[in-house]
């Protein structure tokens, strides 16, 4: 669900429960992982092992999705040095616009979603390996249904209290969600696409100065769409790898109080050139960034920084040209812990994405949101959220405006069972005429766990 996506750019924890990732058309390299607390790149801007105890203990104590709430949550199965967790949610719901369009279609739908998370038990060091599927069926437009899975592994190796080593890898069977610019207006069905990711972070801060340096790899392989009236598109031109190196060096100046540098490089290498359109999108990039972690009054702590991003498309002799891409970047994560049931978090990104959009290079993509967590009651946790993102075409005359709010109320019945319920708004205001949408997604939903 967008609202659990949008949540998730607060989230601090590495590794929960497993479920299945989803496709983000607004999503790029770069900073989704500074701004999103399960992804590597954090550790290179925003995070890492640089954090001090005292932002651990802050977050622990005051953050209502932070703190552990033993009466409810799942105890998992012993085996041996390990625990396994195995966990099944049942959703039914309805969308008013499923192929989110003007002229809207609505329709019902159920989830199933299986996934089980092996977590070690070991003093120090961490391994997690987890298994997910999500399956969506629709009552009448059964051309929607869609099984998606993950399958991957984390892992975190400590050396000594100063120094650690963070691995992740998973293989991701996804597709395309019908909001997504990307998708063909005549696709009889959504795209589907299989991701494979891997990075490797290393961190070590054995005073005020700190370091970390890493790397990822991404490769996208996307499956051909079905068309409307027959025929299939082939999507072989969108099949890409990308690699992005990263560094960033800190330095704690006062109590509470971080500076740091960071920066990164990435080559996006599409199989395929020209693409359909006689385009080659392959680029390279970079980032060079600058910020601060902060603590004011031991109620608001936050990350910012600002900088310079670059985007270079090859533009080979004898194909169509795409635009090259320089502009400022920043970034923000800031959580006000307003009292001990109430959480506030605010966050901006700025984000260079690819597109398949015909004279096009790429989306610049300028997003903000605002994040509200209350703990009701011990057993009853409510979460809102709004958001605004503004999407640039680089080299064409659009721009497309997609506001989003939603909220999910959970019941933490007990060690086994939760129940929830989700509403998600989705608004989209094009300058291409027939791109506007107006989308209302609600769910009712019960999640099994041992």
């Amino acid at each position: 669900m967008i609202l659990r996506r949008l949540m998730a750019l607060s989230a601090v924890a590495l590794c929960g429960t497993a479920s299945v990732a989803r496709a983000d058309e607004y999503s790029a390299r770069y900073d989704q992982f500074i701004i999103n607390g399960d992804s590597v790149l954090n550790g290179a801007v925003l995070g890492g092992a640089w954090q001090t105890s005292f932002a651990d203990a802050l977050e622990n104590e005051l953050g209502v999705m932070q703190r552990p709430r033993t009466d409810y949550e799942p105890k998992g199965l012993p085996l041996g040095d390990f625990r396994l967790f195995p966990v099944l949610d049942l959703d039914a719901g309805y969308n008013d616009n499923v192929y989110a369009t003007k002229h809207a279609s609505g329709d019902g739908f159920f989830e199933i979603n299986p996934s089980v998370t092996l977590r070690s038990q070991w003093e120090r060091d961490t391994l997690n390996i987890y298994a997910g599927t999500q399956t969506t069926l629709f009552d009448k437009f059964s051309t929607e249904n869609t099984t998606d899975f993950d399958v991957g592994s984390t892992v975190r190796l400590e050396f000594g209290d100063s120094t650690d080593l963070r691995a992740n890898i998973y293989y991701d069977g996804l597709h395309e969600p019908r909001t997504s610019p990307n998708q063909p207006g005549n696709a009889a069905e959504p795209t589907h696409y299989k991701l494979f990711h891997s990075d490797l972070m290393f961190d070590r801060k054995p005073n005020r100065f700190g370091i970390t340096i890493g790397g990822v790899f991404d490769n996208y392989n996307y499956d051909n769409t079905r068309l409307v009236g027959g025929g299939r598109l082939n999507n072989a031109d969108r099949d890409e790898s990308i690699y992005t190196g990263f560094a960033r060096v800190s330095y704690d100046f006062s109590p509470g109080y971080s500076a740091f540098i960071g920066a990164s490089y990435e080559s996006r290498d599409f199989a395929h050139v020209p693409d359909l359109y006689g385009y080659d999108r392959s680029s390279t990039g970079y980032h060079i960034d600058a910020g601060t972690q902060f603590f004011i009054s031991r109620l608001v702590q936050g990350q910012v920084f600002v900088g310079y991003l670059d985007q270079n498309f090859k533009n080979q002799t004898g194909l169509l040209h795409l635009s090259d891409i320089s502009a400022l970047d920043y970034g923000a994560n800031i959580n006000w812990y307003v009292t001990p049931v109430l959480t506030i978090h605010l966050g901006a990104a700025r984000t260079i994405d690819d597109t398949t959009i015909p004279g096009a290079s790429a989306t610049d993509d300028q997003t903000v949101y605002l994040d509200a967590d209350y703990e009701l009651r011990r057993d009853i946790i409510v979460q809102g959220q709004v958001g605004f993102l503004s999407q640039r075409f680089v080299g064409l005359s659009r721009t497309d405006d997609a506001p989003t709010a939603g909220f999910e109320i959970t019941w933490l019945i007990n060690h086994n069972f939760r129940a929830y319920l989700q509403f998600n708004y989705n608004d989209r205001n094009s300058d291409v005429s027939g791109a506007d949408y107006t989308q209302n997604v609600v769910m009712l939903g019960l999640r099994s766990q041992l």
